[in-house]
């Protein structure tokens, strides 16, 4: 039996969006779910999942959400060159936790802490992930006893650097640390090659010699 003290069913909106014909009950639930990521931290139930899905936009139909019940999960995949599907993986761990993966591994993005605020912020996570590719890390030829403040190990076919992010800045093939890794591999080879004379040293005796003669 309905109590009569309750309010009766009605139409509201919740940021904007229209509920329907929905209970007070439900009301109140769906009012929560929709500021769950703005408010205290708290799993995320069937309804929050449900207003993500629709607040938080994505790059492209490749991306999906799914649900097990305790997390929400947006993902989608690339193929690498080795062949092997790489799938890249935003985890929400509750209203306001989250995570980043990619092929299985947990990882940084620039600007993230593990937390987030809303549903904008979610989407700007999800478009650059969307935007990055997996490190391809550097050459096995062109690693050849590299020492000093670059720690550099072998992954199968290629080296990367101990700090290796995994996934690529945009418009490069590369992590920012493999970068920096490489170019230093680069300068190194350089001074090897002018007898360990570096090109600044290089320059400032090849400009001695001129002014010798």
């Amino acid at each position: 039996r309905t109590d009569p003290t309750l309010p009766s069913p009605h139409t509201i909106e919740v940021n904007g969006h229209s509920t329907g014909d929905v209970s007070f009950y439900e009301q109140v639930n769906l009012a929560e779910a929709s500021v769950g990521c703005n408010g205290a931290d708290s799993a995320i139930d069937e309804l929050a999942f449900q207003s993500l899905q629709k607040n938080v936009k994505l790059p492209s139909n490749s991306w999906n959400w799914n649900y097990n019940g305790k997390t929400a999960v947006c993902m989608t995949w690339l193929d690498a060159d080795d062949g092997n599907v790489v799938i890249k993986t935003l985890r929400l761990l509750s209203t306001t936790r989250l995570s980043f993966h990619l092929g299985g591994k947990v990882i940084s993005l620039p600007d993230a802490n593990g937390t987030y605020r809303d549903y904008d912020e979610l989407s700007g996570f999800i478009k650059t992930l969307d935007r990055r590719n997996v490190c391809k890390g550097i050459a096995n030829s062109l690693v050849v006893n590299v020492t000093g403040k670059f720690a550099i190990s072998r992954d199968g076919d290629v080296s990367r650097s101990s700090r290796c992010s995994s996934l690529s800045n945009e418009n490069s093939e590369l992590c920012t640390a493999c970068s920096k890794a490489l170019r230093y591999i680069r300068k190194r080879s350089a001074i090897k090659k002018n007898g360990g004379i570096s090109k600044r040293k290089l320059a400032v005796k090849n400009q001695k010699i001129r002014r010798m003669k």
